[in-house]
């Protein structure tokens, strides 16, 4: 059985494997360019290569794996586990926005109960369908852009495009140029969006639905009046839906 902890990329050496120890973690996973701090363990017990693998999702440098290993392998050579629904998935960190980052331990009852009630049965949270095309340029260290953005499209079979990076102008040419339909955000981005003179040229008008969510929700509202007035993005002519933080609860 495995349980997945998710890392800003941005974080120390000292902030990763702090969280690294406390997950007991065996393998990590990321890109060439965040190789380099993992062999800063400040730990003599933690030794790269030794007490952990590496796979990277682009070229590896010495002593990493390629992700083709993961993605490749024959999955009934895997060992059959048996999982009980109480047992942990995922383990993300806080932002702690209320006090020290701290793990917090989701089941897969707790993901799989989330996911259902947000996409299925008669009484959906998020009208979200096959064929839908949302952009998502939030992290995925984030639980909201994994579980309701992520998670959510895989069990409807919606397509996904994801940034890497945020530029507005690169943003808009992709929105237009992939005929999205729904905007996973967050306030500042709306804000960004709302107030910034190249939104009037693109076509923006594929959009049906804003998703909103993390700290600062108050400034919805003020981000959608400030939307131009019969512009190609006007969020408050779209559908809401707002979206609660499995780590901060």
């Amino acid at each position: 059985m495995a349980v997945t902890t998710i890392a800003n990329p941005f974080c120390t050496a000292k902030e990763i494997f702090k969280q690294f120890n406390a997950s007991k973690s065996k393998l990590i996973v990321t890109q060439l360019q965040y190789v380099d701090k993992l062999h800063g363990t400040g730990d003599n017990s933690v030794v790269f290569g030794e007490n952990f693998s590496v796979v990277t999702i682009d070229n590896p440098p010495d002593g990493c794996l390629h992700f083709s290993v993961l993605s490749e392998a024959n999955e009934k050579e895997a060992p059959v586990v048996e999982i009980d629904l109480d047992d942990a998935v995922a383990l993300p960190v806080s932002s702690g926005t209320t006090r020290l980052p701290k793990g917090v331990i989701l089941t897969h009852k707790s993901l799989i109960t989330s996911v259902a009630q947000q996409v299925d049965g008669e009484n959906l949270n998020l009208y979200l369908k096959l064929g839908d095309i949302v952009f998502c340029v939030l992290p995925l260290f984030h639980i909201y852009s994994l579980n309701s953005v992520l998670m959510c499209l895989l069990r409807v079979g919606a397509g996904v495009l994801l940034m890497q990076k945020f530029e507005i102008g690169s943003l808009l040419e992709l929105i237009e140029r992939h005929i999205v339909s729904v905007a996973a955000v967050v306030p500042p981005l709306v804000l960004a969006l709302a107030k910034n003179p190249m939104v009037d040229n693109f076509d923006l008008s594929s959009i049906r639905m804003v998703l909103s969510g993390a700290p600062g929700e108050g400034t919805r509202s003020g981000a959608t009046q400030s939307c131009a007035a019969g512009g190609e993005l006007s969020f408050n002519k779209k559908t809401w839906h707002e979206a609660l933080g499995y780590d901060e609860q």
